[in-house]
């Protein structure tokens, strides 16, 4: 049975880029568009993995992985945090707000697969 992968972005490009690498990689995927579309799938769903955006419209990403682990009988999935924002202080409230991984976008495919191949097969 492969791992589901819940994506959490609401650049249809970099959804889209996310989608394509992760199915290449045989991972079921979960596409969300808002934060809040998010949080709802995840808590439904229960992935093995998400991948987030930190800036999402409705919900954003610190306070969707706020409310994901605040209660981790609702869902015990790894976080990744991906970002434009390159504020120094952006690393340290990723993980305050409990995402496991913080990586600054662009995306570099090879070390966002690395990551995920790492979390979910050890």
């Amino acid at each position: 049975m492969s791992k589901t992968i819940l994506i959490i972005e609401d650049e249809f490009y970099n959804r889209m880029l996310l989608l394509d690498l992760f199915t290449a990689f045989g991972y079921s995927v979960l596409v969300a568009a808002d934060g809040v579309e998010g949080l709802e799938l995840a808590l439904k769903a229960k992935p093995d993995l998400i991948v987030m955006d930190l800036g999402l419209p409705r919900l954003d990403g610190w306070s969707v992985a706020r409310r994901l682990t605040s209660e981790p009988r609702d869902c015990v999935a790894p976080i990744i945090a991906l970002t434009a924002w390159v504020r120094p202080e952006d690393n340290q409230l990723a993980k305050e707000s409990g995402c496991d991984v913080y990586l600054r976008k662009p995306i570099r495919t090879g070390e966002l697969i690395h990551i995920v191949r790492r979390i979910l097969h050890g």
